[in-house]
């Protein structure tokens, strides 16, 4: 009779675990911002190493541009193994080269571009690259997924998820399509860009997913997200600076500003969230912000190093914590 009572209480604990883990909704989040990806995949390695196994079981994933590109990877992995997709991450970007992302235009490159062409650079051979790692991964999606995309004629911010599919890798190469870089996606009545073009983090697609899940209880979201920007760029000499200079200086200032007062305002108006670590360079990232498109080696291996200590640090709650400005400008109207 004891250890039938006993059976009796662990079946009643483990249902009530269970119970409780549908009625959470873990969420990672993943900004955009070119090959500094290779920063996200350094800080995703450090939390599945450091983060217990259960907290880590992310149910949604959401990015923009290359946030998308990285966190196809993750939702395309079952829950359970995110060790795994950390490895595969760093392994990605480690060996990535720039001819599995774009190429020149045939004859005069660049030129081309300009002068005949919607962009400097050709991306086709991105779009088999992402269709190559979902069909390495089995072209199945096991998690809640929302890609940011911008209709460029319409000006509207669109969101691809789950349902599209076998169309996944499209969405995601949509998302990814630098307006000027590389060239727009013309899908049916849309002119398809890189969704950062209005929304390079997509938190409200997250939290629309989360929210599929355990209703309007914010309460039961966790939210974790990586960023690409320093939370402030570096103190930088202007009394030389030339024409090059002050153009990068400036994209610098205003992509870095977009990003803290949009999650700034996020945070605020859902303060009942779990903001578990909102993780971003503490430094700048190797040729940060002169070269979004640098394939080289070294470059990208110094921004994987750097993402893993910024996330080991993040876990062990040590050094820089994200905190909401005091004050808002409310530039982000969430869906």
């Amino acid at each position: 009779m004891t250890r039938f009572m006993i059976l009796v209480l662990l079946m009643v604990v483990v249902c009530q675990v269970v119970a409780l883990r549908k009625n959470r909704c873990i969420a990672m989040v993943m900004e955009g911002g070119g090959t500094k990806g290779s920063y996200q995949a350094g800080v995703f390695k450090a939390l599945s190493e450091l983060v217990s196994a259960e907290e880590i079981r992310y149910d949604v994933v959401s990015g923009a541009s290359v946030g998308a590109l990285n966190g196809f990877l993750l939702a395309s992995v079952e829950q359970g193994k995110e060790k795994y997709v950390g490895e595969k991450l760093v392994e990605m970007w480690q060996t990535i080269k720039s001819n599995d992302i774009l190429e020149w235009w045939p004859y005069v490159g660049p030129i081309q571009g300009f002068f005949g062409k919607t962009s400097f650079f050709s991306n086709e051979p991105l779009l088999p690259f992402l269709e190559a790692q979902y069909k390495s991964f089995g072209s199945h999606l096991y998690r809640r997924f929302s890609v940011g995309i911008v209709d460029a004629q319409a000006a509207k911010f669109l969101i691809a998820d789950e349902k599209a599919g076998a169309e996944m890798p499209y969405k995601v190469f949509a998302s990814a399509s630098v307006p000027g870089i590389f060239p727009y996606i013309v899908s049916g009545e849309t002119v398809l860009v890189d969704g950062g073009s209005i929304d390079n983090v997509n938190i409200a697609g997250a939290i629309d997913k989360c929210i599929e899940i355990v209703g309007n209880d914010y309460s039961a979201i966790t939210m974790d997200v990586i960023l690409t920007n320093p939370y402030y760029p570096k103190y930088y000499d202007m009394s030389n600076a030339g024409t090059y200079d002050l153009y990068f200086r400036g994209r610098d200032l205003n992509t870095a500003g977009k990003s803290m007062w949009y999650l700034s305002d996020v945070m605020k108006a859902y303060s009942e969230i779990n903001w578990r670590y909102v993780i971003l360079p503490k430094e700048s990232l190797p040729n940060y912000p002169y070269m979004p498109l640098s394939f080289n080696r070294d470059d990208l291996q110094k921004s994987i190093e750097i993402g893993y200590k910024d996330g080991t640090e993040a876990v062990k709650g040590i050094g820089f914590k994200f905190q909401p400005q005091t004050e808002s400008h409310r530039r982000v109207r969430l869906r």
